[in-house]
């Protein structure tokens, strides 16, 4: 597929790259504030979340829960699945309606790079996306990456529980080089693997007590080397072992490789799927003046010429392309937010709308941080260009336009989107291309569309002419090939 892109206003560029799908709000916001501004409080760690979205959280049982009290929660203990499936409800819920919506994107994309699959580890996975990923996402990300290397989610789904001195697991060793840190063009070799793995060996989570255990019996002892980073490795004491685990994951988290391809991945989310060198230089060398500080980076991504030079380049994700539809159409929820229901541990979220939005990204091959391999969801366009995959996003458009799947959403108000719009096709295609897309339509398309919006009207439905107008202007324009794209 290739992006037509029609001129449009830099902070409409901005919005689209920086969030799911912007919302009216969000473009008064940033035209009334101006574009630092909006950035500016993106990129606040402390930001707390929007009552309307802590209103619709309250009720999940995991939001706040201790690894501990997940673990002894009868129903996921009988169904284990369950609590990864509330964490896909709490993130798609948040995504679709958070105003911190810049640090969602943020959080999706560390979730892809530092990986551990949804249904992996239930006990703490929960607590991995809280405590490790969403903790540090607007902070340095070799505190990321030190807080994964013990988690028990790493150590569950990278075999750390493994590791011993006589069998040390190279698991963790390998990824934490190949995918977290200097990656495989770096060079590093297979003794720096294990080395890695040895480092670690005898680190384990105690799920009796549910806190961290070091071995110092199960710690392989001796001089290590991983890339350049030594050290003696003869102390058996437990502190001394982990801080020289975070000594090693630190030194290699600021390794210009790594600041190399930290800088390409996050390019490679918000640019294009091929970002070039220059920029990606520039990234790196702040990201090692800044001590790997994610918003100094994404601030030298951001105020590049690259930015909004690359506007279209960037194919949306199922998840981007499903949110972008619900947030600029501002659709609502048909029904309550409903938490699961521990009377019925086999249908923990019976008539709960989150289990039919998360089915339809099952479907898409995207459900939140459940992708099976540890390099994470792709971020290219290839996979997610299939004519299957096309169908599906045409279809959905047209069904959260005409308000078909209204067990899930309500539909659209065409009425508020068309306030003050004369009920003619024309002005109705215009008003919402403007709406949806922050631009014009060449003529042709409009043309077109206008055409077909205006053979579309019957009057014997029940629906005004203005709905039915909105509804099939909509479905088109949410059906163009621009509408795939970031």
């Amino acid at each position: 597929m290739v992006a037509t892109l029609y001129p449009r206003k830099a902070n409409w560029v901005s919005l689209s790259k920086l969030t799911y799908g912007f919302t009216p709000e969000d473009v008064t916001q940033i035209d009334k504030s101006g574009f630092k501004s909006w950035l500016d409080k993106q990129l606040t760690p402390s930001l707390p979340e929007g009552s309307d979205t802590l209103a619709k959280l309250s009720g999940f049982f995991t939001l706040t829960a201790t690894i501990d009290e997940v673990s002894k929660f009868s129903t996921f203990d009988k169904n284990n699945d369950l609590a990864g499936d509330e964490l896909a409800a709490i993130t798609l819920i948040r995504r679709l309606f958070s105003d911190r919506q810049l640090f969602e994107l943020l959080v999706e994309h560390f979730n892809d790079y530092i990986h551990v699959p949804l249904h992996t580890a239930w006990q703490s996975r929960v607590a991995f996306d809280r405590d490790v990923i969403r903790a540090n996402t607007l902070g340095n990300f070799p505190d990321m990456l030190i807080a994964s290397s013990v988690h028990p989610s790493m150590l569950d789904y990278l075999n750390g529980n493994e590791n011993t001195k006589e069998a040390p697991n190279e698991n963790y060793g390998r990824e934490l080089q190949e995918l977290h840190t200097v990656t495989s063009k770096a060079g590093y070799k297979q003794s720096d693997v294990v080395d890695a793995a040895r480092a670690f060996s005898g680190i384990s989570w105690d799920y009796d007590k549910n806190v961290l255990a070091v071995d110092p019996d199960q710690h392989w002892t001796g001089r290590l080397s991983v890339f350049g980073w030594t050290h003696p490795n003869t102390s058996a004491d437990p502190s001394e072992i982990q801080k020289m685990t975070q000594s090693l994951v630190h030194y290699l988290a600021m390794r210009p490789e790594t600041a190399k391809a930290f800088s390409t991945r996050l390019a490679r989310r918000f640019i294009a799927d091929d970002p070039s060198p220059a920029l990606i230089a520039r990234m790196s060398a702040k990201y090692l003046t800044s001590g790997g500080n994610v918003p100094a980076v994404m601030r030298s991504m951001i105020s590049s010429r690259e930015f909004l030079g690359n506007a279209g380049k960037k194919v949306k994700r199922p998840m981007e392309h499903f949110a972008s539809v619900v947030r600029s159409l501002d659709l609502k929820f048909a029904t309550p937010i409903q938490s699961g229901d521990v009377s019925k541990p086999d249908d923990y979220f019976h008539d709960s709308v989150m289990q039919n939005i998360d089915y339809y990204l099952v479907a898409q091959g995207h459900e939140p941080m459940a992708w099976p391999f540890p390099n994470g969801y792709p971020d290219i366009a290839t996979p997610w260009t299939t004519l299957n995959g096309q169908i599906r996003r045409w279809n959905m458009g047209a069904a959260l336009s005409h308000g078909w799947n209204d067990q899930d959403f309500l539909k659209p108000d065409f009425a508020t989107l068309l306030k003050g719009v004369a009920v003619k096709p024309d002005l109705i295609v215009d008003a919402l291309s403007l709406r949806l897309l922050g631009t014009k339509l060449s003529d042709a398309d409009r043309s077109d569309i206008v055409r077909l919006v205006s053979d579309s009207y019957d009057s014997t439905a029940s629906l005004s002419q203005q709905i039915q107008y909105g509804q099939v202007a909509s479905t088109l324009i949410l059906a163009m090939p621009l509408w795939n794209f970031r």
